[in-house]
């Protein structure tokens, strides 16, 4: 980056600005230059001085020679787009990047309500959102109606209700879907309160998105050049799109003109504000959906970028329209054969209370309130799997009431999992199945979750009353004594039907006791003599068709009101073979956020352990210290001084770790069996702790302390000893590795046995790199992590940090494995000759100071400094092009220093 040849730059060069700014493109009067950077090999030059990070120079874009090149990058181009309705009917739609904002308003904004807690929303998927409310004309072409009061080609359509809203998206949809042009993964619908807000604000803090806040609540001038209001509008009705200002996004009429439907139901805000929210969206089914933007009825107060309204869903009014989002989905379709498909329906990951109080209508005895976490997302079917589906993937038909669009049954537990393993041969071959996942049955915990979509009640409708059952379910009262197509009664907020009656559905469990405190994605019994059913059937009362209700029946069992639906669910843990009798067990590690450190008052504390919060993405960690046998298999080699198979290895250098990863990064991904975009490779110090927390903030995995000071180094610690090998139970040797308890999330042996290698450089907490952290760039010693078998209890904390120098070696030194993401790419043209390749390294956005200090040897007076944002990922390659790379793609090289080795200049 310094030196070799000056590399072109997309700019022009012009006057830095005084003031802080986002994704800054220099453009000006003057297309004939553009900005080089970087400096040169050339004498003339001036040699160190333009070689600088900050120094800046310009040139002919004409201009060529031999100490100018360049750099590739590769940046995010627009995606905003128009969608044609029909005739010359078309809808705008601006592209939003996903992000971070403060969702609702400072305590200090005039006119505010004490429901907008300020507070942090993470959108983790990008979105377009129309650049107008949805017109009349628009409406019309969809629907082929136009319910509005007041007609106008440009005014917004209103007098629409929530529901016409969506189905509106719905349709557009279908239409875009048929068209071919529906982005893959996306769909048209409302927007989320988030989204709304997020796009509305485009970036501002203030009241309105013009970046002013209000003079009054009731007329205010600053609500005139942003939106029409109560206070500005011609003969109080809605006004022609577009009139006012957009804002810096491009969106106009955010401020009044009509109301807009939100996807969302009106839910209150977190109070704990000091935890951010990421991707939120309330559906409770008792709320009445919200509305956003305030209308031409409104005061200034009601039209702000954070005020909060609702209205009923069923109606419409002439202040209320919409606009539309077209938003990720994760629902997918999956076609078995001709003109059948199964529909899955994506579940957000989740807790919940699963059971029953104990006043419910109805209530058995093995249904005691339990919280559940469940982990990982998944897939779930919208309807119970029909005749039609059943036999196009198993080519039979065992039902007793048949009908192609009747549920499956007559079918046992055994015949719904040959169906699922079945599916997911079949969409493995197709190379539709999403990695990592299969087809299965749901877990009871995954099928109450599901079912629930949120309510705590006795009916997923929200009701405590059985007999509000007969709008939701086939059941003894309503069905006539047989089953009914799928997919007639009303659904969950979900989407989902008949999760009561019609048929039973099998889960994947076997059928125990319900435990007594809070599990996490739990499985069921261990082993039984009967499988869970749910949902009750056609033939049952009442009260077996509630949310919390629990069947069983044998595996072998088949009846004809027994069917099953089935589940798409993640499989992410996995083996790898090493050799013929040594495998290496991955745990996957979900994305999450947790405290790392310890608070002051834990006994054994070191100062280096500051409290800070760390966001990760998800990975995989090995389950298991690496093995004496693992290392072998992968190096060749084992030098420990505590010989056994399943020991850990120990007695290995960082490097020796790293080498190992490398390795087994080679031989997984010439086997084929290596994830896309990723690599092995030591655990950072953040994927360390996190994994061995488990969702604990003790000093032990395990929930437990170091109770008194003394168990700190010169007694044994009772509550170490059930999850970790150390001085006091070690008898001065490691262990076989798993024989100690496991943590939360099955990962065995973080406290003690040997010290683990992290990939970072020791060195301070930083207190602002919080997303995927990996330390300091440089440094002397590495991070250990987890004590080993000669530690005492203080060392072999959750928290403890030590730190070693990468050529160290010892009888308690060893590792784990993660698997992580790895963004850097390579861009080759030719296999054979490695002079056409680059690497791309991923640059991560974030802010610098940009310009050299005053006091900067060799500073120009064009140097300014000031902060930039970069709010966009983009990939860098990791040299300047070369002649080789520039002629294979080029066809020419115009080089005067020929090599295909070297930079390209003279271009």
């Amino acid at each position: 980056m310094h030196g070799n040849v000056y590399e072109w730059c997309l700019d022009q060069k012009n006057k830095y600005p005084e003031t802080p700014v986002v994704d800054p493109v220099e453009t000006g009067t003057d297309d004939d230059y553009r900005a080089i950077r970087g400096g040169s090999y050339s004498y003339y030059d001036d040699g160190a001085k333009n070689c600088r990070s900050a120094a800046r120079n310009v040139r002919l874009i004409s201009a060529t020679s031999n100490s100018i090149g360049f750099r590739v990058a590769l940046v995010m181009s627009t995606r905003n787009m128009t969608i044609p309705l029909s005739g010359d009917v078309s809808l705008d739609m601006i592209w939003v990047e996903p992000g971070t904002f403060m969702m609702g308003s400072p305590k200090d904004e005039h006119y505010r309500d004490s429901e907008e807690r300020l507070h942090e929303v993470i959108l983790t998927h990008g979105y377009w959102l129309s650049q107008y409310e949805i017109t009349q004309p628009q409406y019309e072409a969809i629907m082929g109606t136009n319910p509005s009061h007041y007609k106008g080609a440009d005014l917004p359509v209103h007098y629409v209700s929530w529901y016409d809203a969506k189905a509106f998206c719905e349709k557009l949809t279908e239409i875009e879907k048929a068209a071919g042009r529906l982005p893959e993964e996306y769909e048209y619908t409302l927007p989320s309160e988030a989204q709304w807000e997020y796009a509305c604000r485009a970036g501002t803090t203030t009241a309105l998105n013009s970046g002013k806040n209000l003079s009054g609540g009731l007329s205010s001038p600053e609500m005139d050049e942003v939106g029409w209001y109560k206070y500005n509008v011609d003969k109080s009705r809605v006004q022609s799109v577009g009139q006012k200002l957009p804002n810096a996004w491009g969106f106009y009429d955010m401020h009044g003109n009509v109301a807009e439907w939100c996807l969302d139901k009106y839910e209150s805000y977190p109070y704990d504000t000091s935890k951010p929210v990421t991707d939120p969206l309330a559906l409770i089914s008792n709320r009445d959906p919200v509305i956003r933007g305030g209308s031409y009825e409104d005061t200034a107060g009601d039209c702000r970028s954070a005020c909060r309204d609702k209205e009923n869903g069923d109606h419409g009014n002439s202040k209320t329209g919409f606009r539309v989002a077209l938003t990720f989905s994760k629902n997918m379709t999956i076609p078995l054969s001709g003109d059948v498909d199964l529909d899955m329906i994506w579940v957000e990951p989740g807790n919940f209370t699963m059971g029953s109080y104990e006043s419910e209508d109805g209530r058995d005895e093995d249904e005691n309130e339990h919280r559940v976490t469940l982990t990982e997302g998944y897939w779930l079917g919208k309807y119970e799997v029909t005749q039609a589906q059943y036999e196009a993937v198993m080519g039979s038909n065992p039902s007793q009431f048949t009908g192609a669009d009747l549920p499956v049954e007559m079918v046992s537990w055994d015949d719904a999992t040959n169906f699922c393993a079945k599916l997911t041969a079949i969409e493995l071959a197709a190379g539709r199945l999403p990695e990592g996942y299969k087809y299965t049955l749901p877990t009871e915990a995954q099928w109450e979750y599901a079912c629930r979509a949120g309510s705590w009640a006795t009916l997923y409708n929200g009701s405590s009353m059985i007999q509000n059952l007969n709008k939701l379910a086939w059941f003894k009262d309503t069905s006539s004594g047989t089953t009914h197509p799928v997919g007639q009664k009303q659904p969950n907020d979900l989407g989902m039907y008949d999760l009561y009656g019609n048929v039973f559905e099998w889960c994947s469990d076997w059928y125990g006791d319900y435990p007594e405190s809070a599990v996490r994605d739990p499985m069921g019994a261990i082993t039984g003599w009967a499988r869970v059913t749910r949902g009750g059937s056609w033939g049952s009362p009442g009260e077996r068709c509630r949310s919390a209700s629990r069947g069983y029946a044998g595996p072998d069992y088949q009846f004809n009101n027994l069917g099953f639906r089935v589940a798409l669910t993640s499989t992410r843990d996995f083996t790898i073979p090493l050799s013929e009798d040594v495998s290496m067990d991955m745990l996957w590690i979900n994305q999450g956020a947790f405290i790392m450190g310890s608070p002051e008052d834990e006994l054994g504390r070191s100062s280096d352990e500051i409290q800070h919060e760390v966001l990760l993405s998800g990975y995989w960690l090995g389950k298991y210290e690496v093995t004496q046998a693992q290392f072998e298999a992968v190096m060749g080699w084992n030098a420990s001084y505590c010989q056994g198979a399943d020991l850990p290895v120990e007695n290995v250098r960082w490097e020796d770790a790293m080498n190992f990863c490398a390795r087994l990064t080679a031989a997984e991904r010439a086997a084929g069996r290596l994830p896309s975009g990723y690599k092995y490779t030591l655990p950072t110090e953040a994927q360390w702790e996190y994994a061995c927390r488990a969702e604990t903030t003790t000093a032990f995995n395990n929930g437990k302390n170091i109770p008194s000071v003394s168990q700190e180094t010169s007694e044994p610690c009772p509550n170490l000893d059930e999850v970790g090998w150390y001085t006091f139970n070690a008898g001065k040797t490691s262990h076989p590795v798993g024989q100690k308890l496991p943590n939360g999330w099955g990962l065995y042996d973080m406290h003690g046995n040997v010290l683990e290698w992290c990939s970072d450089w020791y060195g301070a907490y930083s207190d602002s790199e919080v997303l995927d952290p990996r330390g300091p760039s440089m440094g002397t010693e590495h991070v250990t992590r987890g004590g080993g078998w000669d530690h005492t209890a203080w060392t072999c904390r959750s928290a403890f940090r030590d730190k070693n120098e990468l050529n160290y070696s010892y009888v308690s030194v060893g590792f784990r494995v993660a698997l992580a993401k790895s963004s850097d790419f390579e861009l080759r043209t030719s296999k054979e000759d490695a002079s056409t390749a680059v690497h791309m390294i991923a640059v991560t956005p974030g802010s610098f100071v940009m310009g050299s200090p005053k006091n900067e040897l060799g500073r120009y007076g064009d140097e300014t400094s000031h902060p930039v944002t970069l709010t966009q990922n983009y990939w860098l390659s990791h040299c300047e092009v070369t002649q080789g790379l520039y002629e294979a793609v080029m066809g020419t090289n115009p080089s005067y220093n020929v090599s295909k080795w070297f930079p390209v200049e003279n271009v």
